[in-house]
């Protein structure tokens, strides 16, 4: 992790800023927001802005292994890698249908509202994908397994 500027180029990092910013800080706020008596347009209109601020701050400061660190990425990158942004997309797919799929209670115009976030989210990660596929910007090498080996056997972090 570097402090100027901010990157995180660390698996454990990347997993707590996850874990953190997508599922901890807003079942919080929710719990603050239900007992004050928030309106629910106003927690969901919190719970969009917050959710895209998330990832969109994530795709600025994660970086992969052989990615440059200094230089911001391009304003369309998403990923490091297009596999990730296709895999990313792919989740955030089934996370939309998921939500309009009866099994789930909940009323109908969250069923949508959840849906509808998460579409745009897929929609970032793919035109990331495609755009790094193609070659609109350079993509590390993937490191080679001698050289994982290498690292963890000195103990380098990176």
């Amino acid at each position: 992790m570097r402090w100027k500027p901010v990157r995180i180029t660390e698996v454990w990092v990347k997993a707590a800023y996850i874990a953190i910013g997508w599922f901890l800080l807003p079942l919080a706020a929710s719990r603050l927001l239900t007992p004050i008596g928030a309106p629910e347009p106003v927690a969901l209109g919190l719970e969009l802005a917050w959710t895209f601020a998330v990832v969109l701050l994530g795709c600025r400061i994660f970086r992969v292994r052989g990615e440059e660190v200094e230089p911001p990425r391009r304003w369309w990158r998403a990923t490091g890698r297009p596999a990730a942004g296709f895999v990313l997309s792919a989740f955030m797919i089934v996370a939309a249908l998921t939500f309009v799929v009866p099994p789930f209670t909940m009323p109908d115009y969250l069923r949508w509202w959840y849906a509808a976030t998460s579409l745009p989210i897929a929609g970032f990660y793919l035109h990331s994908s495609i755009r790094l596929a193609r070659g609109d910007a350079p993509v590390p090498a993937r490191p080679s397994r001698d050289d994982t080996a290498r690292i963890l056997k000195r103990g380098v972090r990176l």
